[in-house]
Order: structure tokens, then sequence, then C-alpha cells
């Protein structure tokens, strides 16, 4: 199990996550998400990809931003951790 800014976590699907002192079943993912237009629908972007019809998120949280420019042109990436917990 690690410790990540004061909450305990288990990467494993099916284990239990504790998150503001609140324990749900569920796992941990880590994904990056995209935009050519904002740091805002980089994460909506990285949200929607994690979370499907047989998962819902339970807090997101950014671990990274990055903005490259190519061209002129920002293209903005975002790291998030998300706490998954299977639809009932």
């Amino acid at each position: 199990m690690g410790h990540f800014r004061g909450m305990s976590t288990r990467t494993h699907a099916g284990d239990d996550v504790t998150t503001s002192g609140v324990r749900t079943r569920g796992h941990v993912a880590e994904v990056v998400g995209t935009s050519d237009e904002s740091v805002d629908a980089a994460i909506d972007e990285g949200v929607s990809r994690a979370a499907g019809p047989r998962e819902h998120v339970e807090w997101v949280e950014v671990t990274e931003v990055r903005s490259n420019v190519l061209g002129g042109k920002h293209r903005y990436s975002v790291e998030l951790r998300l706490g998954l917990r299977r639809a009932a």
C-alpha cells in the first residue's frame, strides 16, 4: 500500500481506497488528458476517457500540468490520478 498526500491507496482493482476518511471499493487510475483549448478542457478529456459506463469517478487529483507551443499553438497536457468505483 502506498501513501500519497495524506491518503492511503492501493492501485489494484477491487482494493479499498480511503479518501478524506471515506472508505469505498474501487481503484486508482493514472491518465493523461490533452487539449488545444485549455487546461480545464484537458482535465475533462482525461476524466471522460478514464470513466466509462461501468465506473464512476469519485475524486480527481491533477499531478502535473504542461503546455507545449507547436507552430504558435498551445497544446495543454495534464497528468491525473482518479479514484474510480464500479457502478452498481
